[in-house]
């Protein structure tokens, strides 16, 4: 079976949360109907959504009601029932796994699930993990994902935070990263998402491969290629950009480097790395050019660079990094 394309993905998400529109609704009906793959895949992109949304992780999963609401003649033929009882418990210092249980019971009508779900954690350190279909990922300092089992056609996360993916390449199997009201589809490549906690808007970074973007508030659609970047806020308008640099992932590689960058960008992106908010002297120094690459360098160093670059005085009082020099040669 093809994997079906973020259309379909968009609308399945819109039938879930109860926004989809009559048109639309007749549409995903017209989709599932068409084949017993994509009636499969409705009700597993339905269960691994609603795992990844439940605050316990727990789904009431009708199987009457399941099709029903898309598909009024579908029926579910139920042929025997059983029992099945699963728990595991892993921990290591940098990860919690939770939620590793699952329940399977059927009567004639009716199946209760609670869907195994793990948690990957990072708190005061990056970390790296490596899921079962061998993707990669780096979660940053404070961040999170969830993972929901995978099926044949569909890999689902859940991020808090950011994280950095490296995903194994399955063209038949879809790997999708819901982000609050925001998706990423891929099929393997990598990327960077990142949310921010100030204004809950969403950025993600592309180095190599293609992704697909979407917003179910702003209805926001995006397809990213290499070195291409895009950010959905939550007040404002959504926007694309090319990368003029790689430093949106100094937290993962250590490595910032400024090529006849101005002063005002140059001091955000340290503050940024190095948790320091900086003062320039004057609205004037924020346009000198910068030239430096720091990677892994103490920000001491840091603070040295700047001196000479600008031939001035970077030193930290009260918490805060004051920068003072003579105007720039235009």
């Amino acid at each position: 079976m093809e994997t079906p394309d973020i259309h379909i993905d968009n609308l399945i998400i819109s039938h879930i949360e109860r926004t989809i529109g009559a048109d639309e609704e007749k549409q995903l009906l017209a989709w599932v109907k068409q084949s017993i793959e994509n009636e499969r895949y409705f009700v597993q992109f339905k269960k691994l959504h609603n795992s990844l949304h439940s605050p316990a992780n727990t789904i009431e999963f009708d199987t009457d009601a399941a099709l029903n609401i898309c598909i009024q003649e579908a029926e579910i033929v139920q042929k025997k029932s059983r029992k099945m009882y699963v728990f595991s418990t892993i921990a290591a210092s940098v990860m919690l796994v939770f939620g590793l249980w699952a329940i399977f019971s059927m009567n004639a009508n009716k199946v209760k699930l609670a869907v195994t779900t793990t948690t990957f954690l990072a708190k005061d350190s990056i970390a790296n993990y490596t899921l079962s279909d061998n993707s990669i990922i780096t979660i940053n300092k404070n961040s999170h994902i969830d993972v929901a089992p995978f099926t044949d056609s569909i890999r689902f996360v859940s991020l808090v935070g950011s994280a950095y993916f490296e995903v194994a390449k399955n063209p038949k199997q879809a790997f999708i990263i819901q982000v609050g009201s925001t998706k990423v589809r891929v099929l393997g490549t990598s990327f960077e998402v990142r949310q921010n906690p100030t204004d809950s808007s969403v950025s993600v970074f592309v180095v190599e491969g293609k992704v697909q973007v979407t917003d179910s508030l702003s209805n926001a659609y995006f397809i990213l290629t290499a070195n291409q970047a895009c950010t959905i806020w939550r007040h404002g308008k959504d926007t694309s950009y090319n990368l003029a640099n790689t430093n949106f992932l100094a937290w993962k590689t250590g490595v910032l480097e400024f090529k006849n960058t101005a002063l005002s960008e140059v001091v955000t992106e340290l503050g940024n790395f190095y948790d320091k908010q900086f003062v320039l002297e004057n609205n004037d120094l924020g346009k000198c050019k910068i030239n430096a690459k720091f990677n892994n360098t103490k920000f001491e160093d840091v603070k040295s660079v700047l001196s000479i670059a600008l031939s001035g005085e970077v030193e930290e009082r009260d918490s805060l990094v004051y920068v003072s020099a003579k105007p720039c040669l235009k």
